[in-house]
């Protein structure tokens, strides 16, 4: 189970992982656990947005990792992308702390956050 871990986006695009007891590493194709557990996450408990993500990513649905990749990717820049020594994205018991992210896209119709099932 994912628990006490910070997500944060890179100038580039790009997002790191940092574990509470582990160094960071960056969040790439080859982070099968995170991306299967976080799948299984928005699906259960996002389900507007992890439905809004399917259709946004679905030319990619035939490559399967790559689909998931896409869609947990964005979730995660979209709910956990600044670093915050506070509180971990997701905590001890493995809840999510959605943060206020700056996004250039946030309240224009590009904006999946506005779907009212989307993570606020």
């Amino acid at each position: 189970m994912l628990e006490r871990v910070e997500f944060y986006k890179c100038p580039d695009g790009s997002i790191n992982v940092k574990p509470f007891a582990g160094a960071m590493f960056a969040f790439d194709m080859s982070c099968r656990n995170i991306v299967e557990e976080m799948m299984v996450l928005i699906r259960d408990f996002y389900p507007g947005a992890f439905k809004a993500l399917s259709e946004l990513y679905s030319k990619s649905e035939r490559n399967r990792d790559y689909f998931e990749f896409r869609i947990v990717h964005r979730f995660i820049r979209c709910n956990f992308g600044e670093f915050d020594a506070l509180s971990f994205d997701i905590g001890a018991d493995g809840g999510f702390n959605v943060e206020d992210v700056r996004c250039p896209l946030r309240g224009s119709s590009s904006c999946l956050s506005s779907s009212p099932d989307f993570p606020q």
